[in-house]
């Protein structure tokens, strides 16, 4: 299993490039491993490294709701070679969503296939084969309970048995609610094990998609 430490060097390289795109496009939103666009805090690295181990757990695709400035995308693709990733993203920042797409697949193998719209209609109107390739669910859009209730049902239903799924931002009341609905109706088996250690904030909940 690759070390996240081994390829931190590398990976911060693409994050200032990627923060850099960010910047001269004038949009942080969802640029979670920076404040303010500008410094890394030290404490995400721990939300990185339980992404980039997750990523090696992925046999096939993973599909992200909410792209923009692409860090979490570079940790898919730096851990796992194998992989694609299919970017879904209601583009309000369209020329730095854009841009780190094009920056991304060019030094990574032109992996990323940007989706772009609401995931509220674009997600139940995949084609459910998708579903069968799709190894894991990153879920970092709308944080309103509106929005996490749709992304959690739509991925739900397009998920195959198994498959991860990632609630980001989990410190967000309506967010860990909603996760916790799940586990307790056998629809997420939660795996804690997989969240090395929990961030002191902005924490996310990983599990599995239960479908019997």
């Amino acid at each position: 299993m690759l070390k996240y430490e081994d390829y931190k060097n590398s990976l911060e390289i693409h994050h200032r490039n990627l923060t850099e795109i960010a910047k001269k496009h004038n949009s942080f939103e969802g640029n979670v491993y920076t404040f303010n666009g500008v410094d890394t805090i030290d404490f995400m690295h721990i939300k990185m490294k339980n992404l980039f181990n997750i990523a090696q757990l992925c046999s096939n695709s993973v599909l992200e709701i909410g792209f923009c400035a692409g860090n979490s995308a570079l940790l898919f693709l730096v851990a796992n070679p194998n992989i694609k990733f299919y970017a879904v993203d209601l583009m309000a920042h369209k020329n730095t969503v854009r841009e780190s797409v094009d920056y991304l697949n060019m030094h990574f193998g032109n992996r990323i296939t940007l989706i772009e719209g609401d995931s509220l209609d674009i997600i139940p109107s995949l084609d459910r084969k998708l579903g069968k390739e799709i190894s894991l669910y990153h879920i970092d859009g709308w944080h309103a309970l509106e929005g996490i209730q749709a992304d959690l049902k739509n991925c739900y239903e397009l998920a195959k048995h198994g498959a991860f799924v990632i609630a980001d931002d989990s410190n967000n009341e309506c967010i860990k609610n909603e996760y916790d609905k799940y586990v307790m109706k056998n629809k997420i088996y939660n795996r804690p094990d997989l969240v090395l250690e929990k961030p002191p904030a902005w924490p996310h909940e990983i599990g599995q998609f239960i479908k019997l």
